[in-house]
């Protein structure tokens, strides 16, 4: 089974980069076969990849933790970070214990982390909850809304007396969310609480605001959910490249394909569009047994727009639309420095030569055990057929890279993400890329 480091970005993609150490062997081929993506259906409400399969660390979940300078905690200390064990939530659980060991065990509850920060004016609680998978944290979101209304906890601390309750809607939160304003007390002193609730695959995270004037912490809390559900998807898709201060081109066109194979059904996952400087023109269509979309996106001076592929206008993202952000990952998969993408030791050996789309370019073959060293773990029980990289003469830009590998589906599960039936199965993968320097300046839609 592939074991992959800690930091894998989006689990239906490679995201750290698989160097290869060739020792002059010249690649088997130049290219995979890889068929044309397979139809996908008209989109309406796409489904999201649950990024949070991937396995997820304690280490994970403080990190997703705002830091104690952050604008809208404002607090001028650095946050009281606590574990949220299962035993330390059943232990502090005064008002009803057996009720609290009863939601743990059915919503299959993990761990989680909490978080408070001290401010001048009120304080602010952040907690992250993991469970085993996201229908248990949806029941958890619910069962926590309704155990505030029914008085059996659910608010910062575990012995409130709760006064009053009411619900407001919240929109743009991860995958569910629900908003709460409370009058509660607390040791005699009449306290004022603004929390949103929400869910994201299998985390539930929880951001309060408690001041004691009775001021509308709606909209500051809103803020603090959304920045919360950011960080949440930064840690999850992070891929922490290698920096490269060596100057690349200045535009370029990719066109990456990656197909999976299962008991003789086909899934295939698409991304192709161009790249000038820091802005990206894409065209992603993901299709697997879990999710489906087909959408185009642009990002042009950070600034992201989105529209389902062909239908309608394209509209600004918000910085929580976490489907734009999943799907952008694609956009591209490889970075074109040899260095960024973790080739950087490829060049050894004695290079195959070939053209590609007009540019003379050197191959390389890699092996399983350099698949396995670029993943950090080992590569047992996966065959790979093909591991070909191959880079343009004289610039070092990554032009070409086509994988074909086989195994399992549950010991890929790193590579082509959750989801998918068990069996064996085949991966192949190609990454193009094409019109170096010859791409035009990106604009905004409209």
């Amino acid at each position: 089974m592939i074991k992959s480091r800690a930091g894998l970005a989006l689990a239906s993609m490679l995201v750290s980069a698989c160097t290869s150490a060739a020792g002059g062997i010249a690649p088997s081929s130049t290219t995979t076969s890889i068929p044309g993506p397979a139809p996908v259906a008209e989109e309406t409400r796409p489904a999201l990849p649950d990024v949070t399969a991937r396995p997820i660390t304690d280490e994970d979940l403080i990190a997703m933790l705002p830091p104690g300078t952050n604008g809208v905690a404002a607090s001028s200390q650095e946050p009281i970070v606590a574990p949220r064990s299962n035993e330390d939530l059943i232990t502090t659980a005064v008002l009803d214990r057996d009720d609290e060991v009863d939601d743990i065990e059915r919503s299959g509850r993990v761990t989680g982390v909490a978080a408070h920060y001290a401010g001048p004016d009120h304080d602010v609680h952040v907690w992250i909850d993991l469970f085993a998978d996201a229908a248990g944290a949806r029941e958890w979101l619910n069962d926590t809304a309704g155990d505030i209304s029914k008085q059996l906890g659910g608010s910062h601390r575990a012995d409130i007396e709760l006064i009053t309750a009411d619900e407001y809607p919240v929109e743009g939160v991860g995958d569910a969310a629900i908003g709460l304003v409370l009058e509660i007390e607390v040791e005699e002193r009449r306290l004022h609480e603004t929390l949103v609730i929400f869910a994201m695959g299998r985390i539930v995270a929880f951001a309060s605001h408690v001041a004691a004037d009775p001021i509308d912490g709606r909209v500051p809390t809103q803020y603090l959910a959304e920045d919360l559900a950011q960080r949440i998807l930064d840690e999850l898709l992070h891929r922490a490249p290698e920096t490269s201060s060596r100057e690349g081109p200045s535009g370029y066109r990719f066109d990456h394909r990656q197909v999976v194979t299962i008991e003789g059904t086909q899934w295939s996952t698409t991304a192709e569009g161009l790249v000038h400087g820091d802005d990206v023109s894409c065209r992603v269509r993901l299709d697997r047994p879990d999710a489906t979309a087909d959408r185009q996106l642009i990002v042009v001076d950070g600034r992201v727009w989105s529209r389902p592929t062909e239908q309608g206008d394209y509209a600004e993202s918000s910085s929580a639309a976490m489907l734009d952000r999943t799907l952008l990952t694609f956009c591209p998969v490889w970075p074109i420095d040899p260095f960024e993408a973790g080739l950087a030791g490829v060049t050894n050996g004695a290079p195959a030569r070939h053209e590609i789309g007009g540019v003379t370019a050197l191959g390389y073959r890699g092996t399983t055990a350099d698949l396995g060293t670029a993943l950090g773990g080992s590569a047992d029980g996966v065959v790979v057929d093909v591991f070909n990289v191959w880079i343009s003469e004289g610039t070092d830009w990554l032009v070409e890279l086509d994988i074909a590998l086989s195994g399992d589906a549950g010991d890929l599960a790193l590579l082509i993400g959750p989801g998918f039936p068990d069996g064996a199965t085949q991966v192949s993968m190609r990454h193009r890329v094409s019109d170096l320097e010859n791409v035009e300046a990106i604009s905004p839609p409209g």
